[in-house]
């Protein structure tokens, strides 16, 4: 399939490098209309991780400024590593993995995430806190457009990515989407697990959302591409989530294109 370009007037490297992670968290944290997303996101990468042992070494690929889902993957992990293309964002990181009094808070996430996905009391909460610090070992850039994708010194084997609405805008076409996901493959081991979940959409196009005032270009896909690509990428036993929104939800009604979101992981023959 042919890829379709971004908005040319519209250059989202600089945009997004240029955002300051404050923004970005109050766009993704503080809007009602992401609780559909946030909620199944999350159930989704638990299920996910549950066939998976314990021990893992995690790429966090394309993290923002974001520790929504690290506070699940932790509890499989023995390393993580972060990675974002915005200095900004890696700051973000940098300053909660270290305690400083400056990070955003993200015990009240935490502590509902496990609440609500674990089951999880205050015991565990305390505990998810200083494995989340114990087992984060580094916080790299990354960039797609790069093979390999990661920071050198960071491009090993990894036994589990996981990444979130990174390659739809970080990729310039669907052709670019398909080689992010083969060079996300060269960075795990025989038998490692990609995770990924994004919007799914009535057909692959290209569309953008805003923050603020800042207009952000993505490839939409839709699951049946994704799985398409994972299958070329080499990847076996793709399982697809999909979830559809409510046709009333504010998103849905504001790009009616997009009709909900899908979680996809496969295994690296």
């Amino acid at each position: 399939m042919a890829g379709i370009e971004k908005h040319p007037e519209t250059n989202f490297v600089e945009l997004y490098r240029d955002i300051s992670a404050s923004e970005y968290m109050e766009f993704k944290l503080n809007n009602p209309d992401f609780e559909f997303q946030r909620e199944n996101a999350l159930r989704c990468c638990y299920e996910g991780l549950q066939s998976l042992p314990n021990g893992l070494r995690v790429l966090d690929y394309g993290s923002g400024a974001s520790l929504h889902e690290t506070v699940l993957t932790a509890a499989k992990a023995s390393e993580i590593v972060l990675s974002d293309y915005s200095p900004k964002n890696r700051e973000a990181l940098r300053l909660w993995l270290n305690g400083d009094p400056a990070a955003f808070d993200w015990i009240p996430h935490f502590r509902r995430t496990l609440r609500e996905i674990e089951e999880g009391g205050e015991k565990e909460l305390s505990h998810r806190v200083e494995t989340i610090r114990r087992v984060a070992k580094a916080v790299v850039h990354c960039d797609l457009s790069q093979d390999p994708p990661i920071q050198r010194g960071y491009d090993v084997q990894y036994d589990l990515i996981y990444s979130s609405f990174c390659l739809c805008a970080a990729a310039n076409s669907h052709e670019e989407y398909r080689q992010g996901i083969n060079k996300l493959a060269k960075l795990l081991k025989p038998g490692g697990v990609l995770m990924m979940y994004e919007s799914e959409h009535k057909e692959c196009q290209q569309s953008f959302y805003y923050i603020k005032s800042s207009k952000f270009p993505y490839v939409a896909v839709t699951s049946e591409f994704v799985a398409g690509a994972f299958r070329d990428a080499g990847f076996v036993a793709v399982s697809v989530r999909s979830v559809e929104m409510d046709p009333n939800h504010s998103f849905r009604v504001q790009r009616p294109e997009r009709i909900g979101y899908f979680h996809i992981q496969g295994i690296k023959a």
